[in-house]
């Protein structure tokens, strides 16, 4: 009886031993580059005046213990909302609405001047800013109208460029620089700035803007953190906004004083 006892007992040590065994080579295996990593590491600390030190151009991607660095544009909730692009209104507007569009899409042309009839009845109490969405192809005439609006906003004649693209409907290359002549805006600097594609970072972070939010198609609009993908008809929109506004009526006020 005390052997049986004895070799049952010894036999549960053996497997206790061996999990632990197993265990344990296989937490070394996943740990052992993450260490090296942060050993590597620390051979790029700096000192940073008055003995405090920070680390330079070092990458814990794979590491367990860190929290992964993330990019800005993949935390947004809602749009970016600043003085880079073209608006229409205050910044402090209780009912900021942000409109990704084209200016190859009819369909956003139409739902605009709706919106600017609303957006007239409401004065200051709305904040209305365009988001360049064109087609990514950058040699498609709709990327190069981007690029062109933005060039014309250079020049503080966005809205003027935007209404007359929308008007042509079908446009070209050389349109460009015949609206930039008809609105006597400074041609030759137009067309330097069209043709060096100075101002295609701004197209390019409003499409990466975009993609955060995960916006898929236009025409899309944030009524503050409402969303319209689509046609949205002047009532609906009317609606949304006076919902916006009871809101701000509504919300606590921070006293300054």
């Amino acid at each position: 009886m005390r052997e049986i006892f004895s070799k049952e007992k010894w036999g549960i040590y053996l497997f206790v031993f061996f999990s632990l065994a197993v265990v344990l080579a296989l937490f070394s295996v996943i740990t052992w580059p993450d260490f090296m990593a942060f050993r590597s590491g620390l051979g790029h600390l700096s000192d940073n005046n008055g003995g405090q030190f920070q680390v330079n151009e070092v990458d814990f991607f794979d590491d367990l213990l860190v929290t992964k660095n993330q990019k800005i544009e993949d935390l947004l909730a809602t749009p970016i909302i600043s003085g880079v692009d073209p608006k229409i209104g205050s910044l402090a507007a209780p009912v900021k609405i942000v409109y990704f569009a084209d200016f190859k899409c009819q369909i956003c042309a139409a739902q605009e001047a709706m919106i600017a009839r609303v957006l007239k009845k409401y004065g200051e109490q709305t904040l209305f800013v365009w988001k360049d969405m064109p087609e990514t192809d950058e040699s498609s005439m709709s990327f190069q109208a981007a690029i062109a609006g933005r060039c014309a906003d250079a020049q503080k004649r966005f809205w003027d460029f935007h209404d007359a693209l929308y008007q042509k409907k079908e446009f070209d290359g050389a349109d460009f620089a015949e609206i930039a002549n008809n609105l006597k805006m400074d041609v030759p600097v137009f067309v330097e700035c069209l043709q060096g594609k100075k101002t295609k970072p701004l197209v390019v972070d409003n499409l990466k803007e975009a993609g955060a939010l995960d916006i898929s198609g236009i025409p899309f609009m944030y009524i503050n953190r409402q969303t319209v993908f689509g046609e949205i008809s002047e009532m609906d929109l009317v609606r949304m906004i006076d919902l916006e506004l009871q809101k701000a009526l509504q919300a606590p006020k921070n006293d300054s004083n």
